[in-house]
Formats: C-alpha cells, structure tokens, sequence
C-alpha cells in the first residue's frame, strides 16, 4: 500500500511552548478558535489521527488613520492580521496540539504550506 509520507525536512512548523488541549470532536471545524476563520483535515491511519488547521485572524486591526489612533473615523482597519497553522493530535478524548506555525499575514510573506487532497476524494482540503 502506498500512502503520504510526512517528514519533518524544511519544516516550519515546531512544538507549541506549552501545553494546549481542548475535547476530541470528530468535526475539526471546531478547533478553529474564535476570532479566525479557516479550513481543516483530519486525516488517520494505522499510527494515530490528525488534524491540520490553517486559520487567519478576522479581527480588524487599527490603521493608523483609524479613530482609536485619533484618525478619520471613516479608515478602516486591515483583516487577516494574523495566520496559524496547527497540527493537533488525537490522545484519546482529547485533541492535543503537537506543532505550530503563527505569523503575520500582512507581512506579505506566503504561508508555503502544501496544499493536499488528503481524503483523496477530488477536494483540496488543506
């Protein structure tokens, strides 16, 4: 049989600095956290289940013409202030996150992640 292989080799992705856990749903929608908007995956197989995560801020950030920096009350601020994208890992009734990746997305920068047809049912799914 063949499968994905992941590896770790250029990876941006590391640990979290510390522990981070919420209950295990099948549906990964629900570990995308409040405030961001985003697509997720689980895949499974013989070694463990996993979730991918890509989300991006939707909180508005102030410009600098914004009325909180004592700017034009009509600025408006800039979306996706920021990008995470997370691995968490299934341990039994809860979902532990194993990597991380946070960066601004307004820097320009691209998130460089590979994009995948994880179910292999036609669907780009992370």
């Amino acid at each position: 049989m063949v499968g994905l292989v992941l590896s770790g080799a250029g990876a941006s992705l590391v640990p979290p600095s510390g522990p981070s856990s919420k209950a295990y749903t099948p549906q990964c929608e629900r570990l995308i956290d409040p405030g961001f908007a985003g697509k997720c995956v689980v895949a499974t197989s013989a070694f463990g289940t996993v979730a991918g995560i890509v989300e991006q801020e939707t909180a508005t950030a102030p410009s600098n013409g914004a009325p909180s920096n004592g700017g034009d009350p009509g600025s408006v601020g800039t979306t996706g202030v920021q990008e995470r994208d997370l691995v968490w890992r299934r341990k039994g009734d809860r979902w532990v996150l194993a990597l991380r990746r946070v960066f601004t997305a307004n820097t320009g920068l691209p998130s460089l992640l590979w994009a995948d047809d994880v179910a292999r049912d036609g669907d780009v799914d992370l």
